[in-house]
């Protein structure tokens, strides 16, 4: 549970009708990061799934992460552009991690071909980079892609054996820098909607 001067402290940045809500964020993370509740953590994109408020309940557009996938490597990756990745801890109940995880695969239902299918070995739910989160998944796991040049035309489906940019595969392979809220912060006080 947080401490009551910490919830004090962040109500009132919450409160505080001069601020936009990125505003907002930024302070209650810089707080949080300085009281050692949020934490830093390398993260491969296979253990992320999709924050079921994210965009108001929407999730990722399918077409847009494959979109945004092509751009990443037409451009080159840049790790150090996902500087404010942040994702929430699963809750550790199996009730309510069934539940997190339904809007993930609801999206693979509709579209089983274009994003990776849920493992159950997720960890986190992602509120920011969701769309590049799940772009890297899909990638890894092999999936297909309506972006022509994304596709190895002897299988039809993405490869990361095909690609040659080095940060890009260490992404991949390695995961990159996110901020992590712990599930007992959602859980007990904090609306992720207003962030996402």
């Amino acid at each position: 549970m947080l401490p009551s001067h910490v919830k004090e402290r962040v109500q009132k940045v919450l409160d505080d009708s001069s601020l936009g809500e990125l505003a907002k964020w930024k302070a209650i993370s810089k707080y949080l990061l300085e009281e050692k509740i949020l934490y830093k953590q390398c993260i491969k994109a296979d253990q992320l799934l999709v924050h079921p408020q994210n965009r108001g309940g929407t999730g990722v557009q399918v077409f847009n992460l494959h979109a945004k996938g092509k751009r990443i490597l037409e451009c080159g990756c840049d790790t150090s552009l996902l500087v404010g990745s942040t994702c929430v801890e699963m809750n550790p109940d199996q009730a309510k991690r069934a539940e997190q995880a339904r809007l993930t695969e609801s999206i693979y239902a509709q579209y089983p071909d274009f994003i990776a299918p849920c493992s159950g070995h997720e960890r986190f739910l992602t509120v920011s980079s969701s769309h590049v989160s799940q772009f890297f998944k899909a990638m890894i796991a092999g999936c297909k892609s309506p972006e022509e040049s994304l596709v190895d035309p002897k299988t039809g489906r993405m490869s990361i054996s095909s690609i040659s940019d080095s940060d890009f595969l260490q992404a991949c392979n390695e995961g990159w820098s996110w901020t992590v809220i712990p599930f007992y912060v959602e859980a007990s006080w904090f609306e992720i909607k207003n962030f996402s």
